[in-house]
């Protein structure tokens, strides 16, 4: 009967390596005992981005058509499974049936040694832009570990709006919130440190970097349920509103000590200054005593600031109502005089 030799040639085109191949349906009248696909092409490997394998098939002379089926895993586990005719690389129709898609496949036929059956995997166009999606994600990735954050952001949002994919999005989401999260601890920890400079006052700048670390943790947080970046939040929003509330209380404190400059003043407005005061310190100290808690070398110096002010507070109060509302400015302008000190402690004011 005599056969004819062909090849077969598969081209792997897409991102994922051809972990194996599955050849069945091979009809025995078609094809050469040892010589057909079941058994040359049975359980290849092909890499990916271009790699081929290519086998020898011997066809019988009076096969009409030589069909076979073939199943492609890929190491991602997604598969393809098609059907073609062998005999196509000598003009016979193609028969081609694309029966399970994960990919693109086109087949061709090569006629410049043997006749050849040329079979393309490549990624369909949502593959080739998740694919992009990826390589957009790596360049932010880089940018994150350089600590160029803004960039780093711009690469994350640039392959989200490629992304099609869940686990990619998931992914690419994933390096979005670590570049917030990040961003926001540089900015924290430039708070702790103008804190820590006492030469001039910064309580501007310290705010807008407090908001600005806000917005970056709360976005991190939306992104990725992590812990770390809802403690992160909590930290800094303890900080923002138990800073704001001292200092409406520090407002009040220093309001109610006026009242009494010069000899003079009204003693019931000056105690009710101070008991709103304190109501005011003892809220912003609970603040400072919860944010101490997540973090107790950055508020322990808030924690004890707050006491301070609410022990004097205490003070002043009782020594109002000792003396009497109706005596008290007029004892006090005898008694006492606002010593440096006490101007040093009314003008304490937190960021």
């Amino acid at each position: 009967m005599g056969t004819i030799e062909s090849y077969l040639k598969v081209v792997n085109n897409t991102n994922q390596d051809i972990i194996d191949t599955l050849v069945s349906s091979c009809d025995d009248h078609d094809w050469d005992a040892n010589c057909r696909p079941d058994k040359n092409f049975q359980h290849q490997k092909i890499p990916a981005q271009g790699g081929s394998v290519s086998q020898r098939l011997e066809l019988n002379k009076t096969a009409s058509h030589c069909p076979f089926n073939m199943v492609l895993t890929f190491a991602d586990g997604t598969a393809d499974k098609f059907r073609i005719h062998q005999k196509h690389a000598f003009g016979c129709c193609p028969g081609f049936n694309h029966m399970e898609r994960a990919h693109d496949i086109t087949y061709s036929v090569s006629n410049e040694n043997k006749p050849t059956l040329i079979i393309k995997i490549a990624n369909t166009d949502q593959q080739a832009q998740n694919e992009e999606a990826e390589e957009k994600n790596r360049e932010g990735e880089v940018a994150l570990e350089a600590k160029n954050y803004e960039t780093a952001i711009k690469k994350f949002d640039e392959a989200l709006n490629l992304a099609t994919q869940d686990s990619v999005s998931s992914k690419i989401k994933s390096s979005k919130s670590q570049a917030f999260n990040q961003f926001g601890e540089e900015l924290l920890q430039k708070v702790w440190d103008l804190e820590a400079d006492i030469t001039e006052d910064k309580s501007q700048e310290i705010q807008d970097m407090l908001n600005q670390a806000l917005k970056l943790f709360q976005d991190a947080e939306a992104l990725s349920n992590s812990p770390k970046y809802r403690q992160n939040l909590t930290l800094v929003s303890l900080k923002i509103e138990g800073t704001r509330i001292f200092n409406e209380a520090n407002d009040l404190e220093k309001e109610a000590f006026g009242m009494f400059d010069n000899g003079g003043g009204d003693s019931v407005a000056a105690r009710n200054n101070y008991q709103e005061a304190l109501v005011k310190f003892q809220e912003a100290l609970k603040k400072f005593e919860e944010a101490m808690q997540l973090d107790p070398d950055k508020f322990e110096d808030c924690v004890s600031i707050a006491r301070g002010h609410i022990e004097e507070v205490n003070k002043m109060i009782d020594d109002i109502e000792r003396v009497g509302l109706n005596d008290f400015s007029g004892q006090e302008a005898e008694d006492d005089e606002m010593t440096t000190e006490d101007e040093d402690r009314i003008d304490v004011t937190l960021i």
